[in-house]
């Protein structure tokens, strides 16, 4: 079931005893979570619509609120849970007093919980799954990224280009909650009525911990250093530089496979898509590393793992500050080609 489709069973007549959303999509849960609580009379929501966190909450008062009689007669009740993905800690007490719950409710009481990842395995997932009781709100892949984030700014009421959806993925892209608590503040500062391009969310959208390999790696591997030193200025004091440098030997080493993999690949009667498709590559990504493997021969990839290599070492063996070793590593990596004839081997 879908979040619009709970949010009109609810509101009908055919709205069930339990049901349980799971998912991480912050659009989907919210509407969920509204739903729910529009489903009661506005005047009745302040005694009949209650929330309970586990495990603070016991689930035990969770229950007494779904089976205590109505405050108002005849007025339907809502009760929601919160759970943390893992209920192991008293699980079980928990799994069989959900389960008690869905073999005997009360009429006019509705108990729907909350839950990121339950353990499939638990018998109320799979009761909620058999009575058409289960909302899932998957999380988008992230190729998909941008064109949720035009949903996220469209519901604040923004309008966010294609190229600034693209870069806030690359920034806050590790984090769906933080994304749509990032469009929350642009709606009020630019707010509605301009269409908020990349140069905004450069400036406003802080860079988040999984950003390193999309914003910092792109440029260093486009040999922009013009690109890269604004990004580096950003992360450095604020992020690990071995996690900078692990991050950067990942992606090059990714390049490294592709410029192997793009040259042996005719040589041994496959095509280079098949070849690409073996090491995990393939759409956008594999646009990415195709377009940035170009720009480097195969010497060069060598010599940029070795200096990777070098940086290593040197966070481990010398007293340089870390800091001073991912400049220097950054500005080695992202400098361009000397000029002249291309060496052999660029190209993919």
């Amino acid at each position: 079931m879908t979040p619009e489709e709970f949010q009109k069973e609810l509101a009908g007549p055919s709205r069930k005893a339990f049901y349980l959303v799971m998912g991480a999509e912050p659009l989907g849960v919210a509407l969920c979570l509204k739903a729910a609580e529009e489903a009661l009379e506005p005047g009745a929501r302040a005694f009949n619509f209650h929330v309970f966190r586990l495990p603070e909450d016991p689930v035990e008062d969770a229950l007494r609120a779904a089976r205590t009689s109505s405050f108002f007669s005849g007025s339907d009740k809502m009760v929601v849970i919160k759970a943390p993905d893992s209920l192991k800690a008293g699980g079980a007490g928990v799994s069989e007093a959900l389960l008690s719950w869905i073999k005997g409710p009360v009429p006019g009481a509705t108990l729907v919980l909350f839950q990121e990842k339950p353990d499939k395995r638990l018998k109320y997932v799979d009761a909620a799954k058999k009575a058409g009781g289960l909302i899932e709100c998957p999380a988008p892949a992230r190729k998909d990224l941008p064109a949720w984030l035009t949903r996220v700014f469209r519901s604040k009421g923004l309008t966010i280009t294609a190229e600034a959806a693209r870069v806030m993925a690359d920034r806050a892209g590790d984090s769906l909650q933080s994304m749509v608590n990032e469009a929350e503040k642009l709606s009020i500062w630019p707010g509605p009525g301009k269409p908020i391009g990349p140069e905004i969310i450069r400036q406003q959208v802080p860079l988040g911990s999984g950003c390193v390999i999309y914003e910092l790696a792109e440029p260093v591997a486009e040999r922009r250093p013009q690109g890269a030193v604004p990004v580096l200025l950003d992360l450095l004091g604020s992020c690990d530089a071995y996690r900078v440098i692990s991050a950067l030997t990942t992606h090059m080493r990714r390049i490294l496979a592709a410029k192997i993999s793009g040259i042996a690949s005719p040589l041994e009667g496959r095509s280079p898509d098949d070849a690409m498709r073996e090491l995990g590559l393939a759409g956008y990504y594999l646009t990415k590393i195709r377009a940035q493997a170009s720009r480097w021969s195969l010497p060069e990839l060598r010599e940029a793992s070795r200096r990777v290599e070098d940086a290593y070492r040197a966070l481990y063996t010398t007293r340089i500050p870390p800091e001073i070793v991912l400049e220097e590593l950054c500005l080695k990596l992202s400098l361009p080609a000397p000029p002249g004839p291309p060496p052999a081997g660029r190209g993919l």
